[in-house]
């Protein structure tokens, strides 16, 4: 089962357990609205793994930023790789 939700220009405004339940709750937030808004709301698959977020797995925000991951090399890494290419300058022992 996979889990969808109805997003409007301000996010999650419902999620639903099924595509159909939630195509029919967008169908009655479009009805309701009717005018310029309706056309931007839609309904996408939820990001499994940020669900509670309630991120759209094809946008999630949390997914894009990398979360909690490292991004990337941090000062110790590049000093060791100094020393690395250091140590390959022909003449300079270390």
């Amino acid at each position: 089962m996979t889990e969808c939700g109805v997003f409007n220009d301000e996010g999650c405004i419902y999620v639903a357990d099924s595509r159909e339940e939630a195509e029919a709750e967008a169908a009655k937030e479009r009805a309701a609205d009717d005018g310029y808004y309706a056309d931007l709301i839609s309904v996408h698959e939820m990001c499994p793994d940020h669900r509670d977020e309630e991120q759209p797995k094809d946008g999630c925000e949390e997914c894009a930023t990398g979360g909690d991951e490292d991004f990337g090399p941090s000062l110790g890494d590049y000093a060791k790789a100094s020393l690395i290419i250091q140590s390959l300058i022909p003449g300079i022992r270390r």
